[in-house]
This record gives structure tokens, sequence and C-alpha cells, in this order.
């Protein structure tokens, strides 16, 4: 019974050492368990934060490509207004050789009208000589017809 008593104790013994052993095993899977789930939040707010460059970089690279497209759109409207202006110019060229060849027939007119318009001076100028000419004449005739 001595020897009963001995193994049952034994066995209590070891069922509570077994215990003390399955208790500090329970105790260190806790543990382990709080640190994973404190490593998990930790994970999970690393993802939030990635999550979120993420979306920002989504975000500036939409900008960029918006940005591009606007400049592409600018460069096509300054290549045209290049084109245009390209155009004006030549245009105003044109233009101003029109209005050149006009002024150098305006200025030949112009000298033409001011050599008539001496001429015609030139032949008042005769005329009434000539008209002078005769009253004195009329009149040197006159007196002496009268005489």
């Amino acid at each position: 019974m001595l020897s009963e008593l001995t193994n049952l104790a034994t066995e209590k013994k070891s069922v509570i050492e077994t215990s003390f052993e399955q208790t500090d095993e329970l105790s260190a899977n806790q543990n382990q368990l709080r640190l994973l789930t404190e490593k998990l939040a930790n994970d999970q707010s690393e993802i939030r934060i990635i999550e979120n460059e993420i979306s920002n970089l989504q975000s500036d690279l939409k900008r960029k490509t918006e940005i591009e497209e606007a400049f592409e759109e600018l460069n096509q409207e300054k290549d045209r207004l290049q084109g245009e202006l390209e155009e004006l110019k030549n245009h105003e060229a044109e233009k101003n050789e029109e209005v050149k060849t006009s002024k150098d027939h305006l200025e030949t007119l112009l000298k033409r009208i001011q050599e008539f318009q001496v001429y015609l001076e030139t032949r008042q100028n005769a005329h009434v000589s000539t008209i002078t000419f005769f009253r004195t004449s009329l009149f040197h005739h006159y007196v002496i017809s009268t005489m």
C-alpha cells in the first residue's frame, strides 16, 4: 500500500509537473501569441501606410499623365500658332511688297502730275503774256489811230 501511495504520489507529482510545464508552455504560447498579435497590428499599420503611399503614387502618376497630355496639347497648339504666324508673316511680306509697288507707282504719278502742273502754269503764263501783248498792241494801235 505504501508503494501504491508512493506510486500515486509520484503520478500526481508527475501530473502536477506536467501541468506546470503545460502552464508554462501555455503562458509562453500566450506571450508568443500576444507578441505576434502586436507584430500583426504593426504590420497592418505598415501595410496601410504602404497602401496610402501606393495610392498617392497612383494619384501622382495620374496627374503626371494629365500634365503630359496638357503639354502635348499645348505643343500642338504652339506648332499650329507658329504655322499661322509664318503664314501671316508671308502675307505681310506680300502686302508690304504690294504697298511698295503702289507707293512707287503713286510717286511716279505725283511726279507726272507736278510736271503737268508746271507745263500748265507755263502755258497759262504764255497765254497771259500773249494776251497782254495783244492788249498793249491794240491800245497802241488805238492811240495811234485816234491821234
